[in-house]
This record gives C-alpha cells, sequence and structure tokens, in this order.
C-alpha cells in the first residue's frame, strides 16, 4: 500500500481507527485510538506496508557511551521492525535516549537486561527511557530486567507516533531512582501486564499508567517520593491494580486522576506508611472500585487531615463519581507526625454530588486524633453505608 495514499475506508461511518493499522502517519493524539477518537484523511490518514526482519538475536552485548549528553534522541539498541527478535543479558548505559527501542517490533523477548544512567533531558530530546515500546509494536515480553537512574525503566511511545503498543508483559523487573516513574504507558498503549515487579526510591511515581486495558499484579512501590502507584488521566481505562503494595510512600499509595476515566478495580492492595491519603480517587470518572485492602499508617508526611479513602477536591454540585464501591476494607490508622486533627477518617465521602457509591463492610481501627471512621459530608447524595 502507497504510504502516501489517503484511505477512503476511514472517510465516513464506521470509522477506522489508530489501533487497526501496523504502521499508520498523519498528525493525531492519544485520543485517536481504538474507539476513543476517528482517525480521518482529514488528519492525513494512510497506511504503511512495515518488512519486518525475523529472528534476530542479540546477546552478552555492553553499550556504554562514555560522552553522555553529546547526542539527541539516541539509542543504545534498536530493534525495530523486527519478528521475534530476543534481546539477553545486555547492558546499556550512558545513552542520550532509550536504552532499547522497539519500534514496530513483533513478539520481541528482553531477559536479564542492565539498563542505567541514562540521560534524562526531555528539553533537547534525550528522554531517558529504559525501554521504549513504540509505534505498532506487539507480542511483547520483558523479565528479570534492572533499571536505575532514569527517566522510565520501561515505557510505551509518548507520541503516539504510527500505532498503538499492545499486548505486553512484563514480569519479575526491578527499578532504582527513577527520576519519573519506574514502569509507565503513555496514553498510547493497550493490553500490558506488570506483574512481580518492584520500584524503589522513584523521584516520582512507582507505577503510571495512562493507556487502556493495564493490569498491575504483585508490583511493590517502596518509598516513592510521589504516588505510589498513578492512574494519571484518559485514556486510561480497565485498570487492574491487585495485590500490590505501597511502603512509605511521601504521598498518597494510590492517586486516580479525574475527568474521564473509566473502571478502575483495585483489590488486595495493601499500604504500609504513606505521607498522604491512602487511596485519593477522582471525580468525573465511572466505577472505581477498592475492596478488600489494607491501610496502615496513613497520613505519617505532615499536618492532615488524611484518610484511608477518599476523593481529591471539587465543586459541590458540579462533579461526579457514579458506581463507585468500597468494601471490605481494613484501616489501622497511627499517625504520628505532624498535626493531629479531628478529621482524620478511615473514609471521607466530600461535599459533592456523588451517586451510587456504596461503601460497606470495612473496619478501622485507632484513628488518630479522635477522628471519625467514616465521614459523609453534607451534601453528599445516594450513599450506602
Amino acid at each position: 500500500v502507497d504510504s502516501g495514499t489517503a484511505l477512503t475506508l476511514v472517510t465516513s461511518s464506521p470509522t477506522a481507527t489508530q489501533g487497526d493499522y501496523r504502521g499508520v502517519g498523519g498528525t493525531f493524539d492519544d485520543t485517536a485510538m481504538d474507539g476513543i477518537g476517528a482517525y480521518l484523511t482529514s488528519s492525513n490518514a494512510r497506511l504503511a506496508a512495515v518488512t519486518l526482519a525475523e529472528g534476530a538475536s542479540v546477546k552478552s552485548l555492553s553499550v556504554i557511551n562514555a560522552t553522555p549528553g553529546s547526542v539527541a534522541n539516541g539509542v543504545g539498541i534498536s530493534a525495530g521492525a523486527t519478528l521475534n527478535a530476543q534481546i539477553i543479558d545486555v547492558e546499556v548505559s550512558g545513552i542520550d535516549g532509550a536504552g532499547i527501542n522497539l519500534g514496530h517490533a513483533v513478539g520481541t523477548k528482553i531477559t536479564g537486561c542492565d539498563i542505567h544512567d541514562l540521560v534524562d533531558d526531555s528539553v533537547n530530546n534525550r528522554l531517558g527511557y529504559g525501554i521504549n515500546i513504540a509505534g505498532g509494536a506487539s507480542d511483547i515480553i520483558i523479565s528479570d530486567c534492572t533499571f536505575a537512574r532514569l527517566r522510565h525503566g520501561i515505557t510505551t511511545d509518548g507520541h503516539a507516533n504510527g500505532g498503538i503498543p499492545r499486548r505486553i508483559t512484563v514480569s519479575d523487573c526491578r527499578a532504582f531512582q527513577t527520576h519519573h516513574s519506574s514502569f509507565d504507558t503513555h496514553g498510547a498503549g493497550l493490553d500490558i501486564t506488570f506483574s512481580n515487579c518492584v520500584s524503589v526510591d522513584s523521584e516520582e511515581y512507582g507505577f503510571s499508567v495512562r493507556g487502556r486495558r493495564v493490569a498491575f499484579r504483585n508490583c511493590e512501590a517502596v518509598r516513592p517520593d510521589s504516588y505510589g502507584f498513578n492512574v494519571s488521566t484518559v485514556p486510561a481505562r480497565r485498570i487492574i491494580i491487585d495485590s500490590c503494595t505501597v511502603r512509605d510512600g511521601n504521598s498518597a499509595g494510590l492517586r486516580v486522576g479525574g475527568d474521564g476515566i473509566i473502571d478502575v478495580y483495585v483489590s488486595n492492595f495493601f499500604v504500609d506508611g504513606c505521607g498522604g491519603n491512602g487511596v485519593l480517587l477522582g471525580y468525573g470518572n465511572t466505577r472505581q472500585v477498592i475492596v478488600n485492602s489494607r491501610f496502615f499508617n496513613i497520613g505519617q508526611g505532615g499536618a492532615g487531615p488524611y484518610y484511608g479513602i477518599t476523593f481529591a477536591s471539587g465543586t459541590a454540585g458540579t462533579v461526579n463519581a457514579p458506581n463507585t464501591l468500597i468494601s471490605g476494607n481494613l484501616f489501622i490508622q497511627n499517625k504520628t507526625y505532624g498535626v493531629a486533627t479531628d478529621y482524620n477518617a478511615a473514609v471521607r465521602i466530600p461535599n459533592a454530588v456523588l451517586t451510587s457509591v456504596a461503601v460497606w463492610g470495612s473496619r478501622a481501627y485507632g484513628i488518630y486524633g479522635g477522628g471519625d471512621g467514616f465521614i459523609l459530608d453534607s451534601g453528599t447524595t445516594t450513599v450506602l453505608w
């Protein structure tokens, strides 16, 4: 197919979407994918044939840039447009960009890699991604890798440029002192699972997601400088956080952004020490579920008030978060720092128009400063306790 030919297919209903193509071009953003927004010929939609190089492998290789900061948008190892490539036991250091870049790669397996000390200078197009999964890449398996002192250990294409990375599995990986979220997806990302991964001493979030159908299972964030887990913004949708842990974070254990995120399911979540709220839910979202989770030592970072679970601030009567469920959770709060207030609580539903919010079967012990177990502000509607 001529990549410069406009596609009649996408000029009328039913429209095609960006994710339907292996390679695309034109001008669009993260909303133009997978049914969220149309990708039309008016945006210069086009389809490009991609020929994949099959069966390549890279093993036991070190790629070290001795002069970091000298190249714009550098790459340590590029496995673009490959089929079933393997990258095993490699070290990448000092690169002015991605350590490993997978653009339009299919079926790549990466294991045992050590990627560290990448230049994080986005102003000069040195993004410092450990592994960047980009374009129409799919069916990627990453395991047993270590990342340190870079922007993100793993992320998906931040520019939504040429397809949607999808069907990605990341397991048993570790990240230390990352400058932003250790494990991340941009808005271009679909069907991604992180399991048994650990983030330690991140300068921002432990785990962050902006993509769709993303799951975190048995992952742990230790001493993140901000949120342990961050469901950032749309198009984030169908997010699962199961059996994950946050320890000694400086802010909320989990934050869910607002304004249109749909389907966030959190179960068996454990927060053991954090500087803010245990879970900070967002307004404007639909179906936020927090069940069978534990929250210990919430609000260690300042004066408060802090809550095991609450909503971000909003204007009464103008916001909503329908179909929120908070059930079967345990709160043991022992706020030992800062000035205690009488408003510390296990769960607080603020003054807002919130419909179909259900809270039941939860237990709260040791609320510090004489605070309440559960607070329902005046003006809130249709809440079942």
